[in-house]
C-alpha cells in the first residue's frame, strides 16, 4: 500500500499541461486543520513560478510548504504536528480566469510530537486547491498579481510511526506581478 502511495505521488511531479499565468511568485498565509488529531495551526507556502513554457505558457511552481500545528482541540493529550516540505504545482486552466485550480505533490519531512515523545521522518503530500484572483492575467504576456483567498486540501503520508493525515487550509494568497 505504502509502494501506491509514492507512486501517486510521483506522478503529480511529472510535468502536465497547465498554467500558471506568468506572475514571478507568490506567499500563501493560511489556517490550517489536521484531521485525527485535531489540531490546528499556520501554514505558509511559497511559490516560484519555473521558467517552463508549453504553448508559449508558464506551467509550474515550485513550492516551499511549512506548517506548525500546535493547538490541540481536543485537549485529552499533548500533540504537536510541524511539517516541512518542498515541490511542484500545476496550475490547471479554466474559463473563468479569477478561479484557479491546482493539484500539488511535496517531499520532505515531519515532526510529530505526541504526550512529549517525538517522531521525525520523511513524508510525501498530494492535493489540490483553489484560488480567487482579483486581478488575473486576461491576455498573453499579463501577470496577475494582489492579494486572493485559497483554500488547499493535502493527504500527508509519513514514512515511519505516525499515520497518514489530511490538512485543510483557507487563507489569503498574495501573487508578485512578473514585470
Amino acid at each position: 500500500m505504502r509502494t501506491l502511495r509514492w507512486a501517486a505521488l510521483l506522478l503529480l511531479l511529472v510535468p502536465a499541461v497547465a498554467h500558471a499565468d506568468d506572475h514571478r511568485a507568490d506567499i500563501n498565509l493560511a489556517f490550517c486543520y489536521e484531521k485525527g488529531s485535531h489540531i490546528v495551526g499556520p501554514r505558509v507556502a511559497l511559490g516560484l513560478t519555473l521558467p517552463v513554457k508549453i504553448n508559449g505558457k508558464n506551467l509550474l511552481s515550485a513550492l516551499a510548504d511549512f506548517s506548525f500545528n500546535e493547538f490541540d482541540f481536543d485537549g485529552d493529550r499533548e500533540e504537536k504536528r510541524r511539517a516541512f516540505m518542498g515541490g511542484v504545482r500545476l496550475t490547471i486552466p479554466t474559463s473563468k480566469p479569477h478561479h484557479k485550480f491546482e493539484v500539488h505533490g511535496l517531499v520532505g519531512g515531519v515532526n510529530a510530537k505526541d504526550d512529549g515523545v517525538s517522531h521525525d521522518g520523511i513524508a510525501g503530500a498530494f492535493g489540490g486547491g483553489w484560488e480567487y484572483v482579483p486581478h488575473p492575467a486576461m491576455t498573453q504576456g499579463e501577470s496577475s498579481h494582489g492579494w486572493g483567498v485559497s483554500v488547499q486540501l493535502d493527504v500527508v503520508i509519513p514514512k515511519g510511526q505516525t499515520d497518514a493525515f489530511p490538512r485543510l487550509s483557507a487563507g489569503a494568497i498574495y501573487r508578485i506581478e512578473k514585470k
